[in-house]
């Protein structure tokens, strides 16, 4: 139950933000006839105004008697581009359906085209429903535990092993990742979608998921407002989750390096740590280097890592990657500074 309740979260919340996004506008093209009573200079007049405009693709031509006009039809299998069909009236006019439009004012017609271009409900609840599938199938694929090795890797080759994510993975250029960067970490106790997510962390980059080609993009963080979380909060209690976070001990440390103490508590509650190295460096927080001093004191192991963590300007939390499995995510009290 604990792993089902975590993988429908993530899909629920990553769909919810497809969801949201602005569907994809439609393309216009417009093709204006010209009748025997409209002049050759109105007509001209006429095209120089329309490229003005954001049509895709504008046409003039002389009307012939089987052409209907003014008229609206679409014209491609997804039924994402319409064309127009209008016509130059002996007043002057362009008559489109519903409307007639004056070289003099183009306000008006710029507003008709825009809403032209907006995809009807229709369209954007069938676009909805595709991608929703897609993100289905993504998650299902991110939530299997990983299989290929990672501290170590190049991060690029660690991003090739297709035959372990099942969903393509592509590196935008904005991620910057170089072919020398190393992953730090040793991602094997979690799913492929946070172990991916920590991994692209490292080098300042985030994963999105692209729903609409079925696929998964490295690009710089902060660039999508689609990114896959590193994790998830727990829906179960922490005594539950990790009974041992909880247990109670006399500790007393004298100037030790942050790094032992993570890694002596860290082997203690038996759940993996990771660390956000790239918002570490970027505050200039170095663990090896940072020494810690504890009084004598009896106290529960999730208390401790609160109290130094927070000290050292650093937070720490519980989290679940997609199958439901816990760990502990390290990072800096102030968020990071997003490059531009």
């Amino acid at each position: 139950m604990r792993r089902l309740s975590a993988s429908v979260f993530l899909l629920c919340t990553i769909c919810a933000q497809v969801t949201g996004q602005i569907s994809a506008e439609k393309r216009v093209k417009i093709e204006v006839l010209t009748s025997s009573n409209a002049s050759f200079e109105s007509a001209h007049e006429w095209l120089a105004v329309l490229k003005r405009f954001d049509f895709d693709q504008v046409r003039m031509r002389s009307m012939k008697p089987s052409d209907n006009a003014p008229s609206i039809r679409g014209n491609d299998t997804t039924g994402n581009t319409v064309t127009v069909r209008a016509l130059i009236t002996p007043d002057n006019k362009l008559a489109v359906p519903g409307a007639k439009f004056s070289r003099s004012n183009t306000t008006e017609l710029s507003k008709w085209l825009t809403n032209l271009r907006q995809p009807s409900r229709k369209d954007s609840a069938k676009e909805s429903k595709a991608d929703d599938d897609q993100l289905m199938q993504i998650r299902q694929k991110m939530a299997q535990k990983l299989s290929i090795p990672s501290k170590g890797e190049k991060m690029l080759v660690f991003l090739s092993g297709t035959r372990d994510w099942d969903v393509p993975v592509s590196v935008n250029q904005a991620a910057y990742i170089q072919q020398s960067d190393e992953i730090l970490d040793d991602l094997s106790p979690l799913s492929r979608g946070t172990a991916l997510a920590i991994a692209a962390r490292q080098f300042h980059a985030a994963v999105s998921p692209d729903a609409g080609n079925g696929t998964l993009v490295i690009t710089a963080a902060g660039k999508s407002d689609r990114e896959w979380p590193i994790g998830w909060k727990p829906e179960r209690p922490l005594p539950l989750l990790v009974p041992k976070m909880m247990d109670k001990l006399t500790i007393e440390v004298k100037d030790r390096p942050l790094s032992e103490v993570l890694n002596a508590i860290q082997a203690k509650v038996k759940i993996p740590f990771f660390v956000d190295h790239s918002s570490l460096a970027r505050q200039r927080i170095d663990l090896d280097g940072t020494r810690v001093n504890i009084k004598p004191t009896r106290v529960g192991y999730s208390r401790i890592l609160s109290s130094v963590l927070t000290r050292n300007l650093l937070s720490g939390e519980v989290r679940v990657d997609e199958a439901g499995t816990p760990f502990y995510w390290i990072t800096t009290l102030k968020k990071p500074t997003r490059s531009n």
